[in-house]
């Protein structure tokens, strides 16, 4: 005869029998998957409550479930019991395993310390982990619960909540989870926290934030049972008085380009640790990790070694991989999703598809399933858990880039202060350091389709256009004043913003505004260094409005296309210029501004006469109708054509004419160049040290405005200064800068590699190496087919001359 069959073999028989896995059965029960093994083993007996419901996922009924049930040998004390003994027996305390516990935990070293210490608080009775979905918060609660199990007399547990979705079934989820029986009577919440009581232990709540109707619960659970820790992962703050909360955000990723070195130590933190900040022993400039060692990057690199084991990542990878963390703004979620694509696509190739979108954030990898399966799974449950005018608030949002103000948000988006801290306690908003508010850039593309789908996506972006441009407008005045340089900071704020209606413009056909747009744009897209990229948008905007009639607008735009394809020393520049004089009739501040763009062309042919007389009209016509910053340019231009023509009594007149000039109207950026006039007046009789001192003031102003063009500009004279005052290292550095940002942005070959090869010609010349200034020379001579004579023939000289001397020293 057979012995019985016991509850182990029981529910391992019919588990089996319908086709559910372990894992499956422990989500489903609300218990963890070490509860169902040791239960299957017969390692550990169930209790009454625990039964029923494994009884009731297995869909056992009538007298198979009581057969089920009666192999349950739990003893059930009376209610009237309450006082003198617990109303739940306790069970072997079980291990905090959960289904992050094989991933890896990289880059979160000095949040594992930071909550280690507030853990150790004892004022922390409850610490919410608070991030968005993908954030990697379940992942790190669960490490930290290990690192600190053994500070607890009753151990640690974990309390798996993203099944859970009606709030009054949290106490039924902690005693599954603690592998506790519940008695019929009284209420399971009750129950729990008379056997919490006098217990020592950390409860680990994940996922927690569909549940917010149980914060009063959990409220009486603090106050109840005083040696009960609870750590918390949500996407949602708790808002009970008890609660602490740790902003969790995406790992540390590396910058863009080729930077290798930051200006500042909390640049590094999220690599170095929080603690950074306070050692004296830190440079100002710190080195950046290479690739390979940023946490972002080597999440992915991780992911990607598992998908594709016998294919390495390549060096040659890196720049790509960088930029997908960058594009997912380190998401740990969203990484290992991008990760998995490998087998299929390179780096570059995933990159690319996810410039265009959120789709490939989904993949059919068996690490990841429920609602981690893809960033839309993720951002939909986090949808759902908002209000109908939360949704609508954070959808309208989306058309901003880059962040936006308080006050911006209540004109695009009718979204009020109180709104945006909703949302930030919902972590689908973040407020900046700078006091912006921003979206996680995978959010904001889930919300702008939402706002399309529900056809308010146009009329969103138009106000945000109108917006635009306004700003635009008014910056565009701002930046030749007073409050010049808060304007630039306000605008280089704005600068993605004014991108996005910039396209809006284009896309929705709105030319004319997109004409006014570009036009108001140009100074700052000058003195930003945006050459290019202005150039490319007011070129597009005049052909689209090629035909219509000629406003202060076109004229405005003319001049600004001509003048940034002339910092570009592009020809078709004089094409604007001659236009905008051919339609400017009798406007005279329209003649003013074609006149100075022609009074900067001719280098190439040393048509000084030329040149001179068109920017003395230009001098001419802004005084006469008053446009003080017209005038200010127009002297900018005189000064430099002066000094070229060796007229340099009248260079002087000029500088200091237009220093006092931006002085009066606070025109700091315009100053910086009159600076650098006066540095190479300076350097032109010879008094080398004076120069460098008017060169550095000139150089720190363009660096205030992080104008590259300008920079580079000043570092090439700044190197030719201190080679001639001996200070060989400081002319290297400034040589190699200018010539580093050269090659950045794109110069062109007069405007620098005369100059630059010269230069560095020189600086080898002077360290004795022969061989190398030959290289210098040969390359100044090779792009010296577009320089002015005069220019070209001295750099040639005083290359000739010195090669000269060198050899001369050399044979003695």
């Amino acid at each position: 005869m057979s012995p019985p069959e016991r509850f182990n073999q029981a529910m391992r028989r019919v588990r089996r029998s319908r086709g559910v896995t372990q894992r499956e059965l422990s989500q489903r029960a609300f218990c963890s998957l070490d509860t169902v093994k040791k239960l299957e083993t017969g390692a550990r007996q169930p209790s009454r409550h625990l039964a029923e419901q494994i009884a009731t996922v297995l869909a056992l009924v009538g007298d198979e479930r009581d057969a089920f049930l009666a192999l349950v040998g739990t003893r059930f004390p009376h209610p009237n019991e309450a006082s003198s003994t617990p109303l739940i027996t306790p069970a072997p305390q079980p291990s905090p395993i959960g289904p992050f516990s094989n991933l890896p935990l990289l880059g979160r070293k000095a949040e594992l310390a930071a909550l280690q210490d507030l853990l150790a608080d004892p004022q922390v009775r409850l610490l919410t982990i608070l991030g968005p979905g993908g954030s990697g918060k379940s992942r790190l609660a669960l490490a930290l619960a290990e690192e600190v199990g053994g500070r607890y007399a009753d151990g640690i547990s974990l309390v798996p909540l993203a099944p859970v979705t009606d709030a009054a079934l949290l106490p039924q989820a902690i005693a599954v989870a603690l592998g506790v029986g519940l008695a019929p009577e009284p209420d399971p919440g009750t129950q729990v926290l008379a056997w919490l009581h006098h217990r020592q232990l950390l409860l680990v709540l994940d996922n927690i934030e569909q549940l917010r109707a149980a914060t009063p619960w959990l409220q009486e659970l603090l106050v109840t049972a005083t040696g009960v820790q609870l750590l918390v992962t949500s996407r949602e703050r708790l808002h009970l008085s008890a609660e602490w909360v740790f902003d969790l955000h995406g790992l540390a990723v590396p910058p863009p380009g080729g930077t290798t070195f930051v200006q500042d130590q909390a640049a590094t933190l999220d690599h170095l640790g929080r603690d950074a900040v306070d050692r004296p022993d830190l440079p100002s400039r710190l080195p950046l990790p290479s690739l390979e060692d940023w946490p972002a990057v080597a999440l992915f690199t991780h992911w990607a070694r598992r998908t594709r084991a016998g294919a390495p990542i390549s060096p040659e990878e890196l720049p790509a991989i960088a930029a997908i963390c960058r594009l997912v703004e380190g998401l740990p979620l969203a990484i290992e999703l991008a990760a998995s694509w490998v087998r299929t696509l390179s780096p570059s190739e995933i990159a690319r598809e996810l410039a265009r979108g959120i789709d490939l954030l989904a993949a059919a990898a068996p690490t990841v399933a429920g609602r981690h399966a893809s960033m839309r799974v993720v951002f939909a449950h986090s949808w759902q858990l908002l209000t109908e005018h939360e949704r609508v608030a954070l959808e309208r949002c989306a058309v901003f880039r880059g962040g936006f103000t308080a006050e911006q948000a209540v004109a695009v988006a009718d979204a009020p202060l109180p709104m945006l801290a909703t949302l930030i306690d919902k972590t689908l908003l973040r407020r900046g350091s700078a006091g912006r508010y921003e979206l996680h850039e995978l959010a904001r593309q889930y919300a702008e389709e939402q706002l399309a789908r529900c056809k308010e996506l146009a009329a969103t972006r138009d106000r945000h256009l109108a917006m635009m441009i306004a700003l635009a407008e008014a910056g565009d005045r701002g930046l030749r004043g007073h409050e010049q340089f808060a304007w630039y900071q306000r605008l280089a704020a704005e600068e993605d913003n004014l991108r996005a209606a910039l396209d809006w413009a284009t896309e929705s056909g709105q030319a004319v505004v997109g004409l006014q747009f570009a036009g108001a744009c140009g100074l700052f897209w000058l003195m930003r260094s945006h050459i290019l990229e202005g150039f490319q948008l007011l070129r597009g905007s005049l052909e689209q409005t090629a035909g219509l009639p000629v406003d202060s607008a076109r004229h405005r735009a003319l001049f600004w296309a001509g003048r940034l394809a002339q910092v570009r020393r592009d020809p078709v520049a004089r094409h604007y210029f001659d236009e905008l004089l051919a339609v400017a009739g009798d406007d005279q501040q329209a003649q003013a501004y074609a006149m100075l763009g022609l009074g900067d062309e001719g280098w190439t042919q040393e048509d000084y006469g030329a040149m001179l007389v068109h920017l003395e009209g230009a001098l001419e016509r802004f005084q006469a109708c008053g446009d003080t910053w017209g005038k200010t340019r127009a002297l900018a231009y005189l000064a430099q054509l002066r000094w070229f023509m060796g007229d340099y009594a009248r260079t002087w007149e000029v500088v200091h004419e237009g220093l006092a000039l931006c002085e009066a109207t606070g025109d700091h950026w315009s100053a910086a160049w009159f600076r650098l006039g006066l540095g190479m007046c300076y350097f032109a009789e010879g008094s080398h040290p004076a120069a460098a001192d008017s060169l550095a003031a000139s150089l720190a102003i363009y660096e205030q405005y992080s104008d590259r063009d300008s920079i580079a500009l000043v570092s090439q004279r700044l190197g030719m200064v201190n080679l001639r005052r001996g200070r060989l290292d400081e002319a290297a550095a400034q040589l190699e800068r200018a010539n580093r940002i050269k090659s950045e942005i794109l110069l062109s070959p007069w405007h620098w590699e005369p100059k630059t090869e010269s230069s560095l010609g020189l600086h080898a010349l002077a360290r004795g190496d022969v061989v190398e200034a030959e290289a210098h020379f040969l390359r100044q001579r090779s792009a010296s087919l577009d320089v002015p004579p005069k220019e070209q023939g001295v750099r040639t000289a005083i290359g000739c001359r010195t090669r000269a001397s060198a050899d001369r020293r050399s044979a003695r």
